[in-house]
């Protein structure tokens, strides 16, 4: 399915923010744990406390293989958003395989299961969509959840709304699922599915609501 067109410039991979890309098996490994180490440590200290050194020796690997990599810890977070914001929309991907037929409701299930089962394997991510912890992560974060309400696009295109409206209810989609992503990761056992539910109920509430452009 063709992407907005808005998208477009925005989209890319990982291997954009690379100084060099792998081309071996072994330097992809490399990049691969450079990339969770610099999540752990980000997660662990703060990403204006975090140093390329740190994360090297979390990585396993010299500091000079980092920068063989990468330009700067900024570039590491730039790849790690990009690495996110493809793996959130394999979950927006496998949604769109419910097929015409599925109703609102499992198309919301199926999005809000995927989207904490890969959250819970990826604790940095949470601080990516919040952004509120440094200027850096604000600036990722905008464009991560820029990229995100992009996908959710796809998925809401059986509405009957324009462009312009559709963006805008992708965007809130997105608002409403961060806004509620900590808390449900912070429940465990029953007290996490309750929230889960709790989240599936708004957005799926929302969305229903949107039928038309009566409302501009």
């Amino acid at each position: 399915m063709k992407r907005p067109s808005h998208l477009v410039k925005s989209d890319r991979s990982v291997a954009g923010d690379l100084r060099r890309v792998p081309v071996q098996a072994r330097g992809r490994r490399t990049v691969a744990r450079v990339l969770d180490a610099a999540a752990e440590q980000f997660v662990a200290v703060g990403y204006d406390a975090a140093t390329t050194t740190q994360i090297a020796a979390r990585a396993g690997v010299s500091v000079g293989s980092v920068y063989q990599f990468f330009a700067d810890k900024e570039a590491l977070l730039d790849a790690l958003a990009e690495r996110h914001a493809a793996g959130i929309d394999g979950v927006l991907s496998s949604s769109q395989q419910l097929g015409e037929r599925a109703s609102l409701v499992q198309v919301v299930d199926a999005i809000v299961d995927g989207v904490i089962a890969y959250a819970s394997q990826q604790p940095f991510l949470g601080t990516l969509l919040v952004g509120a912890s440094s200027p850096a992560i604000a600036r990722v974060s905008e464009r991560l959840r820029g990229e995100l309400a992009g996908r959710v696009e796809l998925v809401i295109t059986r509405k009957p709304i324009s462009q312009l409206r559709r963006r805008r209810v992708a965007a809130v989609c997105v608002d409403l699922l961060v806004a509620l992503l900590p808390r449900v990761l912070d429940e465990s056992g029953s007290h996490r599915r309750g929230m889960e539910r709790e989240l599936k109920l708004a957005l799926a509430a929302y969305l229903g609501a949107v039928d038309s452009d009566s409302v501009g």
